[in-house]
C-alpha cells in the first residue's frame, strides 16, 4: 500500500480506499505500478506525476472539507500526457440504426436500486492498456451479463479481441476500427453474424490484429437500442427487468477518479456553453434512485480493478435532466458525415446512446 488509509467508503459492489498521498515519491509510485523508463523519459515522467500529485493531494483536502462528492487518486495514468489519455478514448457506443427495436415499456414502479455486479454476472473488471478498444470491452461484458442472466448459466470468458480484429468500420463510426475506436453497435452486428470467441481461444494483445477464422462461443439474435437522450426511467427500467446496458460517455474527466459520486464531467466553469465531448464505452450495471446528490448510475469501466472503485465509478443522477453540447461527435458515437455538433443529456453524456443484447445463445444452443 502506497500510503495509508484516512478513510473508507463502501458502495454497492465495491469497496473504495481514500488515501492520503502526500509524500508519495515518483519512484514508490512506478515500483507500484510497474513501471520502468529511460533517463530522459523518467525526468519527463516525473515532472507530470509531481503535477498530478499536487492537484490531486488539493482535490482532495476539499473533498475531506466537503467541497466535493468524490475523491481523486494515483493510478495508472498518473503520469500520462492529455493527449497519451485522449489517444486510449477511442472506444464509444452505438452509431444510428436505421430501425431498432424498441425497448420493452413497463408500467412497473421500477425499484429505488439494482446492482448486477452483486450477482454474480459479470465478469472481473479488465484493463484494455493503451489499445483504444473500450467499445470492445463494453459490448463483450454486456453479451456475457446477459447469457448469465437470460440462460441461468455461465459462459467462459468472451474475448473483445474478436471485435478489434473482425469488426469492420468503413464509415468512421467513433473512430477507425480496432484500438482507433469503434461502437458497440458494430460490435452487436457481428455478434449476430459470426458470433464471439473466448478469451482462452482469442486472448485479448492491446493491438490490432488479422481477422482470422474463430469457433463463436456465443451469438446474439439482435440488439434494442433505446430513443436518444433517453429518460432516466426508462434505463432504470431496462437495468431492472432485463439487464446492463452499453452507453457511451465522455470520460475525460475520469482520469483521476478514486471514488465516491462522481459529477460535473461535463461542466469547465471557464467554458460556457456546457461542453460534453463523448469519448468512451462503458457498461451501466445498476443504479440508485436516491434523491439529490446520493443518487448514481453504478457503470463497469475498463480500466482495470485497481482504478476507481475497484473498477467501477458512480455517477451523479443530478444531471438526469440536463443537457450539454457535444462538439467532437466524431469521437463519440457519430458516423459520416459527421454533424458539427449534438445535445447529450445526463452527467458525463450518459443518457444520450443506449443499446443492449436480446437473445444471447450458446454454441450448443445453436446446433438445437
Amino acid at each position: 500500500m502506497l500510503a495509508f488509509i484516512i478513510a473508507v467508503s463502501v458502495i454497492i459492489g465495491a469497496h473504495a480506499e481514500l488515501r492520503d498521498w502526500r509524500g508519495t515519491s515518483f519512484q514508490t509510485y512506478t515500483n507500484e505500478f510497474g513501471k520502468a523508463y529511460g533517463r530522459e523519459e523518467s525526468i519527463q515522467r516525473q515532472r507530470i506525476f509531481e503535477d498530478k500529485l499536487r492537484s490531486i493531494i488539493a482535490h482532495n483536502d476539499e473533498y475531506l472539507a466537503g467541497t466535493h462528492t468524490w475523491y481523486k487518486s494515483l493510478n495508472q495514468f498518473s503520469d500520462w500526457t492529455p493527449a497519451e489519455f485522449a489517444s486510449m478514448l477511442k472506444g464509444h457506443a452505438a452509431a444510428p440504426r436505421l430501425s431498432p427495436l424498441r425497448a420493452p415499456s413497463s408500467m412497473a414502479r421500477n425499484p429505488p436500486s439494482v446492482d448486477w455486479s452483486r450477482k454474480g454476472v459479470l465478469p472481473e473488471p479488465l484493463d484494455q492498456g493503451s489499445c483504444g478498444s473500450c467499445w470492445a470491452f463494453a459490448s463483450t461484458k454486456a453479451i456475457q451479463a446477459h447469457y448469465a442472466i437470460h440462460n441461468n448459466a455461465s459462459v467462459p470468458p468472451l474475448s473483445p479481441q474478436t471485435f478489434v480484429n473482425c469488426v469492420k468500420n468503413p464509415d468512421g463510426c467513433g473512430g477507425t476500427g480496432g484500438c482507433e475506436g469503434a461502437t458497440g453497435e458494430l460490435a452487436f452486428t457481428l455478434s449476430m453474424v459470426k458470433g464471439v470467441a473466448t478469451t482462452k481461444d482469442l486472448p485479448y494483445t492491446q493491438e490490432d490484429g488479422d481477422c482470422k477464422p474463430y469457433t463463436p462461443a456465443v451469438k446474439i439474435k439482435d440488439y434494442v437500442k433505446l430513443p436518444t437522450n433517453a429518460d432516466p426511467a426508462e434505463l432504470e427500467n431496462v437495468l431492472a427487468t432485463v439487464g446492463p446496458t452499453v452507453v457511451t460517455v465522455a470520460a475525460s474527466k475520469w482520469q483521476d477518479y478514486g471514488g465516491g459520486i462522481f459529477k460535473e464531467g461535463c461542466i469547465d466553469r471557464k467554458i460556457f456553453p456546457l461542453n460534453c465531448d463523448l469519448n468512451h464505452g462503458v457498461i451501466v450495471v445498476g443504479y440508485d434512485a436516491a434523491v439529490g446528490y446520493h443518487g448514481y448510475w453504478l457503470i463497469s469501466n475498463s480500466w482495470g480493478p485497481e482504478w476507481g472503485e475497484r473498477g467501477y465509478i458512480r455517477l451523479s443522477r443530478e444531471s438526469d435532466n440536463v443537457t450539454f453540447t457535444d462538439k467532437t461527435p466524431e469521437d463519440g458515437d457519430a458516423c459520416k458525415p459527421y454533424p458539427q455538433n449534438q445535445t447529450v443529456r445526463g452527467e458525463s453524456g450518459i443518457l444520450f446512446d443506449i443499446i443492449y443484447p436480446v437473445g444471447v445463445h450458446s454454441q450448443e444452443q445453436m446446433l438445437v
